[in-house]
This record gives structure tokens, C-alpha cells and sequence, in this order.
């Protein structure tokens, strides 16, 4: 899958920002046009995130990425009515991880089987490349974060931005 697809993916990609001279500005103009966008409380993190994504800095672009887009899930999930935090075994309360999520019905209601499937190996199921966790935990080197990796995480921003929200 990821030897057909990932290559081709950026390819096109590359196309898109050479052909068309897309600049950080515009595409966080279209971004934040868009309805989860738009009621984001994060745009700065998420404009800074672009900043360094378009200047070729990968390994930052994600690290502010990542938890940018596990914030969005986050309210998806809350703006449906769900629920995002659970009580800890400390007797305190905690954010549900970004795996869980995946598997709440309010995610189930906006995304397919193989949409699904495509963000939990990218970001959370350790048969894929798991990005979130190796990187929230430390496992991720810089490296390691080749220009392959930040085209998938800027994917699922578009993929985020595609999303209506009924109002």
C-alpha cells in the first residue's frame, strides 16, 4: 500500500506547490475557512505548524501537527455530544487518547472503515507507523521524519478541513 500510494501522493503534492507557488498564507486562508478550522481555538499553532511545514522543517511542522490534529478529533467528537475525558485510576479525570477516539461512534459517523484505518496506522496502531505515539513518547528521531511523513500529516489536515459541520 504505502510503496504505490506515499510516492505518488508526493509527487503530486509537489506538483501542487511548485505549479501553483502555494504559500503558507494560502493555504491557511483556505484552511481556516473551513468549518472545523474556522471554530479553531488553535490557529496559531496551527499557522506556525505551517510555517515551518512549508520551509521544509519537517520534524518541527509535525511535532506542533500532531497534537494539533488530535485536538481537532477531540472536537469532532465533543461537538457531536460525545464524550472526550474519563475518570483515571488516580480518581482524577483524563483525556481519552487519540486511539479511543478513533473508535468512538462520533468518529464512526464522519469517517469510512478505510478512512479509519489509514489514520490509525499512520498515527496510533503500532502495525503502521504510529506516528503519534512514537513521536508523544520520544521513539521518533528527527531523522526519521522524512518529507513522506509531514505530506501524511498534512494530509489529514485536508482531509479535516473537508468536514461540515451542521449547525
Amino acid at each position: 500500500f504505502y510503496s504505490f500510494v506515499i510516492p505518488k501522493s508526493n509527487k503530486i503534492l509537489e506538483k501542487i506547490f511548485s505549479h501553483f507557488s502555494v504559500s503558507s498564507n494560502l493555504i491557511l486562508q483556505y484552511l481556516f475557512s473551513t468549518d472545523l478550522f474556522k471554530i479553531s481555538e488553535r490557529k496559531r499553532e496551527i499557522k506556525k505548524g505551517m510555517n515551518f511545514f512549508i520551509r521544509k522543517d519537517f520534524y518541527t511542522s509535525i511535532s506542533i501537527f500532531i497534537p494539533q490534529i488530535e485536538w481537532l478529533f477531540r472536537t469532532l467528537v465533543e461537538l457531536q455530544g460525545g464524550v472526550i475525558i474519563k475518570k483515571n485510576r488516580y480518581g482524577g479525570f483524563e483525556y481519552i487518547s487519540l486511539g479511543a477516539l478513533f473508535d468512538t461512534q462520533e468518529i464512526k459517523n464522519i469517517f469510512n472503515d478505510s478512512i479509519l484505518l489509514y489514520l490509525k496506522l499512520l498515527l496510533t496502531n503500532p502495525l503502521g507507523w504510529n506516528l503519534r505515539n512514537k513521536h508523544c513518547h520520544g521513539v521518533l528521531s528527527m531523522s526519521e521524519v522524512t518529507k513522506s511523513i509531514a505530506n501524511r500529516i498534512f494530509h489529514i489536515l485536508l482531509m479535516l478541513s473537508q468536514i461540515r459541520i451542521e449547525k
